[in-house]
C-alpha cells in the first residue's frame, strides 16, 4: 500500500528548496519533480517563484486509517506549513519511504487546497469558542492497558482510552476544578478522526465546536468520563439547566460539584443524522439505539482506585495473577461490596444489600471490603460479585474488576449491556432479584465455568483491555480508509 505525505509550503524561496532537497538527498530518497517551472530535475540551487510542495511516498504492510491533516511534522520550524497525510498517522517501524516528489501547488487538486483553507478557518472558529485548547501530550504513564475512560489522575492531559483520541473535550479533572473546566486537548489545525467528549460538555461541543468542522469531515465521537447517562440522563443526582456555555456563570461550580448539565435530546437526534459523525460510542447508554450508528462503551476501571502497576498489566500478567483459584473450587457464594450513599440514586444498592444480609445471608457476604489491589484479591475468593449500579447505569468498575479476577459479575440489564456480550456475566432484570437462589448460582457457574479456562479465559481478558475497545473505534471508521486522495499519482 502506498501512502503519501505532502508538505505544502505557502511561499517559495531558494533556501527552503535547498533544505527540502537536501533532506531528500541525505535520506537516500529518489527525488521526482512534478511540472515545476524550473526543470524536471531541480538542483539544490533551484529557486521557485511560486508555491511548492514536497511529498514522500511510503509503503507499509499494516492497515490504513484515513486521510487526515497534520502540521509541521517534518519541518517544525516552518509554522505556516501544512502536512496532508493519507494513511495511519502513527509512526511505525514497518513504514518504508520510497521517494520524495516535488510539486507545484498549481498542480495540487482543489480538494487538497480546500483542506488547507479549512484548517485555517477551523482554527479561527475554535478561537471564538469558550474552550481553550492545549497540545495533547500522550504520556505512557497514563496509557493504561486495561480499559478505562475515567480521567481521574492526570492534570496535564487526558489518560486511558481518551488519550488515544485526536481531540479531548473536558476531563474529570476539570469537573473537579483541579484544572480549568474549559480545557480541551488536541491540535486544532488537524482534521480529527476521533473526538472524546466528557459528558458535561456534550451540548457545548455541539454549540461551539461542531460548527467549526466542515461538512466534508468525518470523525468518530466517544462520550464518557462521567456518571451522567446519555442521551436521556437518568442519574437522579443531576438536573437539566438550559444555560449555554457562552452565558455568564456556565462554568461556575454547581452544588453537585459539576458544571451545568444542558445536553438536549434534540441535539442527540441531530447527531444521528449528521454525516460528519460516523459513529458514536456512549458510556452509560440509557436508550436502545441503531447499532449501525451508536454503540455502548464500558466505563472500565477507575485508575484512582488501583495501583498503576496493575493498570499497566498485560493479558499474561492478569492470567498469571489470578490463576491460583479456579472458579469451580471457590465457595458458591456472592460477594456484595458496593458503596452506599444518601439519595435515591443509590436505592438499588441499599435494597440489594438488605437482601444479602437477610434473604440470601447463607450464600452472600456483605462485610466491608478492602480498597486498592487488595479489593481484587478479596473478590477473587468468591464465585460471584453482585454489581449494583451506583452513579450512572453501567455497574463499573466493579463488573470489570470481577471479570479480571475470574469472578462472575451479576448485573441488572440496561440499554447498553451489550458491552458484556461474549463475557461470562449473569444478567437479571432488576436488582435485587428473586432469581438469585443457591440453585441458580450453581446452574450459572456450571454454564459459565468453561469461559474461565484455557483459550476462552484469555479471550475474556483480551476483551477487557484498551486495545480491544480502541480497535472497535477504529473499525467503526474503516469506511474512511477506502477514501482516496488526489495527492498521489
Amino acid at each position: 500500500m502506498k501512502i503519501a505525505y505532502l508538505l505544502c509550503l505557502p511561499f517559495g524561496g531558494g533556501l527552503l528548496t535547498v533544505v527540502i532537497l537536501a533532506f531528500c538527498k541525505l535520506s537516500g530518497l529518489t527525488l521526482v519533480s512534478d511540472s515545476l517551472k524550473t526543470s524536471n530535475s531541480p538542483s539544490l540551487g533551484s529557486s521557485f517563484a511560486h508555491e511548492t510542495a514536497l511529498s514522500f511516498h511510503f509503503e507499509r504492510s499494516d492497515s490504513p486509517l484515513s486521510t487526515r491533516m497534520l502540521q509541521n511534522s517534518f519541518f517544525p520550524g516552518f509554522t505556516n506549513s501544512v502536512l496532508l497525510v493519507q494513511g495511519n498517522r502513527s509512526k511505525h517501524p514497518n513504514v518504508i519511504i520510497k521517494e520524495c516528489r516535488m510539486h507545484s501547488l498549481d498542480n495540487i487538486s482543489g480538494t487538497s487546497k480546500q483542506m488547507i483553507n479549512n484548517s485555517s478557518e477551523r482554527l479561527q472558529c475554535l478561537k471564538r469558542s469558550p474552550f481553550r485548547f492545549q497540545a495533547l501530550k500522550r504520556n505512557k504513564l497514563f496509557a493504561w492497558t486495561i480499559q478505562s475512560n475515567v480521567q481521574s489522575l492526570r492534570t496535564d492531559g487526558p489518560s486511558g482510552l481518551p488519550q488515544r483520541c485526536d481531540w479531548v473535550i473536558g476531563t474529570r479533572m476539570g469537573h473537579w476544578r483541579q484544572i480549568p473546566v474549559e480545557t480541551a486537548y488536541g491540535d486544532v489545525s488537524l482534521s480529527p478522526q476521533t473526538i472524546f467528549v466528557q459528558v458535561e460538555m456534550l451540548q457545548n461541543f455541539h454549540d461551539h465546536i461542531l460548527p467549526c468542522l466542515e461538512q466534508s469531515e468525518r470523525f468518530v465521537l466517544i462520550t464518557g468520563d462521567d456518571d451522567k447517562t446519555v442521551p436521556r440522563q437518568l442519574d437522579k443526582r443531576y438536573t437539566y439547566r438550559s444555560i449555554r456555555a457562552s452565558e455568564k456563570g456556565f462554568f461556575a461550580r454547581q452544588p453537585d460539584g459539576g458544571v451545568n448539565y444542558n445536553f438536549r435530546y434534540s441535539t442527540w437526534l441531530s447527531w444521528l443524522n449528521d454525516s460528519r459523525i460516523m459513529h458514536i460510542f456512549v458510556e452509560h447508554l440509557d436508550e436502545k439505539q441503531n447499532s449501525s450508528k451508536v454503540s455502548p462503551i464500558p466505563v472500565g476501571l477507575n485508575p484512582g482506585q488501583l495501583s498503576r502497576a496493575f493498570l499497566h498489566s498485560s493479558v499474561d500478567d492478569i492470567l498469571k495473577q489470578f490463576s491460583g483459584s479456579p472458579i469451580t473450587s471457590r465457595p458458591l457464594k456472592m460477594r456484595f461490596t458496593n458503596r452506599i450513599r444518601a439519595g435515591p440514586q443509590w436505592k438499588e444498592r441499599k435494597e440489594t444489600k438488605k437482601e444479602c444480609e437477610t434473604k440470601w445471608k447463607e450464600y452472600c457476604v456483605s462485610t466491608h471490603a478492602p480498597s486498592g489491589d487488595d479489593f481484587l484479591k478479596e473478590i477473587s475468593k468468591y464465585s460471584f460479585l453482585i454489581c449494583a449500579h451506583g452513579g450512572g447505569i453501567d455497574p463499573n468498575p466493579n463488573a470489570w474488576s470481577a471479570l479480571l479476577t475470574g469472578t462472575i459479575p451479576i448485573i441488572a440489564r440496561f440499554p447498553g449491556d451489550t458491552v458484556y456480550d461474549g463475557l461470562p456475566v449473569v444478567l437479571v432484570d432488576v436488582l435485587p432479584s428473586d432469581t438469585l437462589t443457591r440453585r441458580n448460582l450453581q446452574l450459572w457457574r456450571d454454564q459459565l465455568a468453561h469461559m474461565f479456562e484455557g483459550r476462552q479465559r484469555r479471550e475474556v481478558v483480551e476483551k477487557l483491555m484498551t486495545d480491544f475497545w480502541w480497535n472497535r473505534v477504529i473499525l467503526s471508521s474503516e469506511n474512511r480508509s477506502n477514501e482516496t486522495s488526489s495527492l498521489c499519482p
